[in-house]
């Protein structure tokens, strides 16, 4: 009992270590790619900055709003025009000195407040606009799910089925026009395929409400909860609101400005600059000519702006000259070069730096009413925690190998072809023939070397040069060559056996030569001195000199054997054994089922190589260590 622990104790010692091990290189592997998923702004949440407006209608001259505001930092706004008139600001507070401007104009909306109507529809399209229930100001926010109507379909998902949802300028009724499963809503009818100009939101898609209201057409809003009877529902049809201020001196010169939050989205459409009341144009213009190589001279719609080529700002008076709205370059732009015209340009996304085509005048102001910027990283806040929230591992974590070993194993049954003891026992038999052949034709190649030595210088080069071969190569030639004969290489065993045969059987040729020519010089002496024949000594003597050459060379071609019954599974399409196992979880991308299988194939191999030892131990018996 104690010698059986003392050699099984090394073993455990080893799979512990193995084991701890697992877990700084799983999070070395998947290093990069958490790195990548922490630094790269296209996989981080987006933010979108906007002027907001008073949460409050009742006492207009003194406007609160959510945030503390400055007047170094922000401007009052009307209806995108710079508010001229007097004001002053004290935290949240901002206190207009003139009764001149009418802050907010209210509308009431159509629609009945009886404590249970929940849409509500006005004539003025105005989506953009706050709603105000008596003198709180609601938030919207909807969810859209990620399918398209087709016409067909009447499946959707969502994140959360709490709410309400609404399609098409309707609230949907529970029941009558839609079913809940878990996170899959279900419409009793299919969503019309109707395309709308507006992106946001969808409406051809069934929308779930998520904040206090939602747009579920340009003019129809759906709220959450019903408001009380006797309220007040009104949308403002115009608001004054609380924009930011640029950073950068304005002083008839500078065109570089900075935006105060970081990392902007360079691709944003919705974006809205202001130099005072005018808005800067966020999409280039095209000029009227095409750029095919040769021309100098291209005509833009409008005089100045900034000139871009292929994404890249063009220097005005080094790159080219501008007169009106001609504009000359110094080389003709490549042929099918996108040439556009910016009124600004973005200089550093990173540091959201702008840089406009023309220095706003002195006492100017530069705001923006709107414009979306990264964020924050989706995956988390350091590389761990991206590492930790990645969907799939390049190596897993020992513990979650564990974990998924039970459900691995059940997840088809025993009489699937794809259950996967089913497929171990298939790849074993494949493997055990392939060696049996390998180490047949090994052995006799060994016998004929040492026998008749001209065949060894004859034959033993094109033994080696035969491993030279790629197995990735000769399969498809084996795939051919057994078709001619009828044999279906999806069901056979006879790839396997000759593809783990062939690469099994160099090494054993190579380890039986060694062996049957490492007889000591005296034995053979002395069965000269009795006159043996060659076949004499061969069998009495260099057959059991050689065996343990025999079974070294038999061990190292058990895991050949193994190789190359597992690529002959991958590359004949073979649709069973852990060949074909490893194949489909690779496509498939399941990682964890991937590196089981791994496991499973290396201690296949293990239990193979200990049992040729243990063949040798039996019918070797005086080679047993004491």
């Amino acid at each position: 009992m104690k010698r059986s622990f003392d050699n099984l104790f090394p073993l455990l010692v080893v799979l512990a270590v193995l084991f701890l091990l697992g877990y700084p290189f799983a999070f070395l592997m998947g290093y990069p790619l958490a790195k990548t998923n922490l630094e790269d702004h296209n996989r981080w949440s987006q933010q979108t900055i906007k002027a907001f407006e008073p949460v409050n209608v009742s006492d207009l001259s003194n406007l609160k709003f959510t945030d503390s505001i400055s007047a170094e930092t922000g401007l009052l706004v009307f209806e995108g025009t710079p508010v001229r008139s007097a004001y002053t600001v004290d935290g949240q507070l901002l206190t207009l000195e003139s009764d001149s401007l009418q802050p907010v104009q209210l509308t009431p909306l159509s629609g009945q407040i009886d404590g249970q109507n929940q849409v509500f529809r006005t004539e003025r399209p105005t989506t953009d606009h706050p709603l105000y229930l008596n003198d709180r100001l609601l938030e919207p926010g909807y969810e859209k799910p990620p399918e398209k109507p087709d016409g067909v379909r009447l499946t959707f998902t969502f994140t959360d089925t709490q709410g309400v949802f609404a399609l098409h300028g309707q609230l949907l009724v529970p029941g009558k026009d839609y079913t809940l499963d878990g996170t899959t809503l279900t419409l009793s009818q299919p969503a019309s395929l109707w395309l709308s100009l507006r992106t946001e939101p969808d409406w051809a898609r069934p929308i779930r409400v998520t904040g206090d209201y939602a747009w579920a057409d340009d003019a129809t809003l759906v709220l959450k909860q019903a408001p009380p009877a006797g309220s007040t529902l009104q949308l403002a049809s115009a608001v004054v609101r609380w924009a930011q201020r640029l950073d950068g001196v304005v002083d008839g010169q500078n065109r570089t400005f900075h935006l105060r939050h970081k990392n902007l989205v360079s691709n944003d459409a919705q974006r809205q600059i202001y130099v005072d009341d005018h808005l800067l144009r966020t999409q280039g213009r095209r000029p009227q000519q095409r750029a095919d190589g040769q021309t100098t001279t291209f005509t833009f719609p409008e005089p100045g702006g900034i000139i871009t080529l292929n994404g890249n700002a063009l220097t005005a008076g080094q790159d080219y000259e501008q007169n009106g709205q001609t504009v000359t370059f110094k080389q003709p732009p490549p042929r099918l070069g996108q040439l556009l015209q910016f009124d600004y340009v973005i200089a550093d996304a990173e540091q959201s730096q702008l840089v406009l085509a023309l220095p706003p005048a002195s006492g100017s102001v530069v705001w923006a009413n709107t414009y979306t910027v990264y964020d924050k990283p989706r995956c988390g806040t350091n590389v761990f925690e991206c590492f930790l929230s990645l969907p799939q591992h390049p190596v897993p974590l020992p513990h979650w190998l564990f974990t998924t070993a039970p459900t691995f194993f059940a997840k088809h049954p025993w009489e699937s072809d794809t259950n996967v003891v089913r497929e171990v026992l298939y790849t074993a038999r494949g493997t055990l023939v392939a060696l049996l052949a390998g180490g047949f034709v090994g052995l006799l190649l060994a016998a004929l070397f040492v026998i008749i030595r001209p065949l060894e210088r004859a034959l033993l080069p094109w033994v080696i040069a035969s491993q030279t071969v790629p197995i990735i190569a000769l399969v498809p030639m084996l795939v051919l060559i057994l078709a001619n004969f009828g044999i279906t290489i999806q069901t056979s065993i006879l790839p396997t056996a000759i593809i783990g045969g062939y690469l099994s059987f160099f090494p054993i040729t190579v380890g039986a030569t060694k062996g049957l020519r490492s007889v000591d010089p005296l034995a053979l002496d002395l069965m000269r001195s009795y006159a043996a024949s060659k076949w004499q000594v061969f069998f009495k003597v260099r057959l059991f000199a050689a065996v343990p050459f025999i079974f070294a060379s038999f061990k190292v071609g058990a895991a050949a054997s193994l190789v190359g019954t597992l690529i002959s599974e991958t590359e004949t399409s073979n649709a069973k054994g852990l060949g074909f196992a490893i194949l489909g979880q690779v496509q498939a991308g399941n990682v964890a089922d991937l590196w089981l299988l791994f496991i499973i194939s290396s201690l296949m191999g293990i239990v193979f190589v200990s049992a040729v030892g243990w063949v040798e131990r039996l019918v070797a018996p005086w080679m047993r260590k004491v």
